[in-house]
Protein backbone atom coordinates (compact mmCIF):
# COMPACT_ATOMS: atom_id res chain seq x y z
CA UNK A 1 0.00 0.00 0.00
CA UNK A 2 1.24 3.46 -1.16
CA UNK A 3 1.67 5.84 1.86
CA UNK A 4 -0.51 9.26 1.34
CA UNK A 5 0.79 11.65 4.02
CA UNK A 6 4.71 10.97 4.93
CA UNK A 7 4.53 11.65 8.93
CA UNK A 8 7.84 13.25 10.33
CA UNK A 9 6.98 15.18 12.89
CA UNK A 10 5.13 14.27 16.61
CA UNK A 11 3.99 17.51 18.64
CA UNK A 12 3.26 17.11 21.99
CA UNK A 13 0.51 19.11 23.87
CA UNK A 14 1.75 20.70 27.19
CA UNK A 15 -0.30 23.69 27.78
CA UNK A 16 -2.44 22.67 30.02
CA UNK A 17 -2.28 23.32 33.80
CA UNK A 18 -2.08 20.13 35.36
CA UNK A 19 -4.79 21.37 38.00
CA UNK A 20 -5.72 18.45 39.51
CA UNK A 21 -2.47 16.65 39.04
CA UNK A 22 -0.71 19.63 41.62
CA UNK A 23 2.15 20.28 39.34
CA UNK A 24 3.44 20.06 35.79
CA UNK A 25 3.11 16.45 34.67
CA UNK A 26 5.24 16.90 31.41
CA UNK A 27 7.88 17.08 33.99
CA UNK A 28 7.13 14.44 36.19
CA UNK A 29 10.15 11.91 37.14
CA UNK A 30 9.18 8.23 35.85
CA UNK A 31 11.84 5.64 36.69
CA UNK A 32 14.36 8.68 36.82
CA UNK A 33 13.55 10.47 34.02
CA UNK A 34 11.33 13.63 33.11
CA UNK A 35 7.97 12.03 31.74
CA UNK A 36 8.19 14.56 28.38
CA UNK A 37 11.93 13.61 28.06
CA UNK A 38 10.71 9.81 27.87
CA UNK A 39 7.91 10.33 25.52
CA UNK A 40 10.47 12.59 23.13
CA UNK A 41 12.96 9.56 23.49
CA UNK A 42 10.34 6.93 21.99
CA UNK A 43 8.93 9.11 19.73
CA UNK A 44 12.78 9.76 18.18
CA UNK A 45 12.49 5.47 18.17
CA UNK A 46 9.57 5.61 15.97
CA UNK A 47 11.50 8.08 13.64
CA UNK A 48 9.86 11.16 14.66
CA UNK A 49 11.03 14.33 15.32
CA UNK A 50 9.34 15.43 18.99
CA UNK A 51 8.20 19.02 19.32
CA UNK A 52 6.90 20.18 22.59
CA UNK A 53 4.10 22.41 22.20
CA UNK A 54 3.62 25.25 25.61
CA UNK A 55 2.42 28.29 27.15
CA UNK A 56 5.35 29.05 28.77
CA UNK A 57 8.60 27.29 26.68
CA UNK A 58 11.41 28.68 29.33
CA UNK A 59 9.63 25.90 31.88
CA UNK A 60 11.50 23.42 29.30
CA UNK A 61 14.89 25.39 28.74
CA UNK A 62 17.47 22.59 28.80
CA UNK A 63 15.71 19.57 27.74
CA UNK A 64 17.16 19.08 24.35
CA UNK A 65 13.43 19.19 22.57
CA UNK A 66 12.80 21.93 20.45
CA UNK A 67 9.81 23.73 21.64
CA UNK A 68 6.92 26.38 20.42
CA UNK A 69 4.91 28.61 21.47
CA UNK A 70 0.81 27.49 21.54
CA UNK A 71 0.15 31.68 21.95
CA UNK A 72 -2.65 31.54 24.44
CA UNK A 73 -2.86 31.21 28.16
CA UNK A 74 -3.97 28.15 29.59
CA UNK A 75 -6.83 27.79 26.22
CA UNK A 76 -6.56 24.10 26.62
CA UNK A 77 -5.55 21.07 23.94
CA UNK A 78 -7.18 22.78 20.98
CA UNK A 79 -4.76 25.95 21.05
CA UNK A 80 -2.13 23.20 21.29
CA UNK A 81 -3.32 21.62 18.32
CA UNK A 82 -3.81 24.84 16.22
CA UNK A 83 -0.31 25.46 17.20
CA UNK A 84 0.90 22.17 15.83
CA UNK A 85 -1.52 22.07 12.25
CA UNK A 86 0.12 25.71 11.65
CA UNK A 87 4.25 24.86 12.61
CA UNK A 88 3.61 21.70 10.62
CA UNK A 89 1.94 22.77 7.86
CA UNK A 90 4.64 25.79 7.59
CA UNK A 91 6.62 23.38 7.13
CA UNK A 92 4.92 21.57 3.90
CA UNK A 93 4.02 18.60 6.12
CA UNK A 94 0.51 17.34 5.10
CA UNK A 95 -0.39 15.15 8.52
CA UNK A 96 1.71 15.20 11.72
CA UNK A 97 1.10 13.38 14.91
CA UNK A 98 -0.39 15.16 18.04
CA UNK A 99 -0.43 13.50 21.28
CA UNK A 100 -0.60 14.98 25.36
CA UNK A 101 2.44 15.27 27.20
CA UNK A 102 0.42 13.02 29.36
CA UNK A 103 1.26 9.91 27.22
CA UNK A 104 2.83 7.81 29.76
CA UNK A 105 4.18 5.63 26.63
CA UNK A 106 4.51 5.78 23.45
CA UNK A 107 4.36 2.53 21.19
CA UNK A 108 6.06 2.11 17.87
CA UNK A 109 3.05 0.19 16.55
CA UNK A 110 0.72 3.55 16.90
CA UNK A 111 2.33 5.16 13.70
CA UNK A 112 2.08 2.18 11.47
CA UNK A 113 -1.25 1.77 12.76
CA UNK A 114 -2.33 5.41 12.40
CA UNK A 115 -0.67 5.82 8.64
CA UNK A 116 -2.77 2.27 7.95
CA UNK A 117 -5.73 3.89 8.69
CA UNK A 118 -5.09 7.05 6.66
CA UNK A 119 -4.25 5.60 3.75
CA UNK A 120 -7.75 3.16 4.01
CA UNK A 121 -9.47 6.31 4.21
CA UNK A 122 -8.12 9.24 1.86
CA UNK A 123 -11.14 11.07 3.12
CA UNK A 124 -9.99 10.96 6.69
CA UNK A 125 -8.22 13.97 7.91
CA UNK A 126 -7.87 12.30 11.34
CA UNK A 127 -6.89 9.04 12.96
CA UNK A 128 -7.43 8.41 16.35
CA UNK A 129 -7.64 5.02 18.67
CA UNK A 130 -10.60 3.84 20.16
CA UNK A 131 -13.32 2.71 18.42
CA UNK A 132 -16.28 4.38 19.19
CA UNK A 133 -14.41 5.66 22.60
CA UNK A 134 -13.42 9.64 22.30
CA UNK A 135 -10.00 9.48 22.38
CA UNK A 136 -8.33 12.25 20.13
CA UNK A 137 -4.91 12.21 21.30
CA UNK A 138 -2.98 10.53 20.38
CA UNK A 139 -3.73 11.10 16.83
CA UNK A 140 -3.00 11.81 13.55
CA UNK A 141 -4.09 15.17 11.74
CA UNK A 142 -3.83 16.39 8.54
CA UNK A 143 -2.61 19.74 8.71
CA UNK A 144 -5.09 20.98 6.22
CA UNK A 145 -7.66 20.49 9.60
CA UNK A 146 -5.94 23.84 10.58
CA UNK A 147 -8.59 26.10 8.57
CA UNK A 148 -11.78 24.80 10.40
CA UNK A 149 -9.92 23.99 13.62
CA UNK A 150 -9.06 28.02 13.33
CA UNK A 151 -12.38 28.29 12.37
CA UNK A 152 -14.69 27.18 15.36
CA UNK A 153 -11.91 28.80 17.88
CA UNK A 154 -12.94 31.83 16.14
CA UNK A 155 -16.57 30.73 16.79
CA UNK A 156 -15.88 29.73 20.63
CA UNK A 157 -14.99 26.19 20.45
CA UNK A 158 -12.26 25.46 22.75
CA UNK A 159 -12.27 21.72 22.89
CA UNK A 160 -10.63 18.88 20.81
CA UNK A 161 -14.25 17.38 20.81
CA UNK A 162 -15.81 20.31 19.09
CA UNK A 163 -13.25 20.11 16.40
CA UNK A 164 -13.88 16.53 15.94
CA UNK A 165 -17.82 16.93 15.57
CA UNK A 166 -17.05 19.91 13.01
CA UNK A 167 -15.03 16.97 11.20
CA UNK A 168 -17.78 14.75 11.08
CA UNK A 169 -17.19 11.70 8.94
CA UNK A 170 -13.59 12.87 8.23
CA UNK A 171 -12.02 10.58 10.86
CA UNK A 172 -10.99 7.24 10.82
CA UNK A 173 -10.95 5.10 14.38
CA UNK A 174 -8.46 2.54 14.39
CA UNK A 175 -9.67 -0.50 17.14
CA UNK A 176 -7.23 -1.62 19.06
CA UNK A 177 -7.38 -4.27 21.78
CA UNK A 178 -7.96 -2.52 25.12
CA UNK A 179 -4.14 -3.13 26.69
CA UNK A 180 -2.42 -1.24 23.56
CA UNK A 181 -5.00 1.98 24.13
CA UNK A 182 -3.03 4.61 24.85
CA UNK A 183 -2.78 5.44 28.95
CA UNK A 184 -2.60 8.99 30.10
CA UNK A 185 -3.70 10.42 33.85
CA UNK A 186 -4.80 13.65 35.57
CA UNK A 187 -4.12 12.75 38.99
CA UNK A 188 -0.90 11.58 40.96
CA UNK A 189 -3.32 8.71 42.24
CA UNK A 190 -4.10 7.76 38.53
CA UNK A 191 -0.39 7.71 37.67
CA UNK A 192 0.86 5.38 40.60
CA UNK A 193 -1.82 2.76 39.19
CA UNK A 194 -0.56 3.33 35.65
CA UNK A 195 2.69 2.13 37.17
CA UNK A 196 1.94 -0.53 38.94
CA UNK A 197 0.39 -2.08 35.81
CA UNK A 198 3.98 -1.80 34.02
CA UNK A 199 5.78 -4.99 33.73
Amino acid sequence: MRIQHRVETAYILAGGRSTRFGSNKALVEIFGERLVSKLARELRLSGLDPILVAQATSDYEGLGIETIADGLDHAGPLAGLVAALRHAHSMGQSACVVCSCDTVEWRAEWLAAMQSGMDRSPAARIVVFGGESFLPLPGLYRTDLVDLAEEGWRAGNRSLRGLHQAAGTDICRVDLPAELLPKTFNSQEELGLLLEKKP
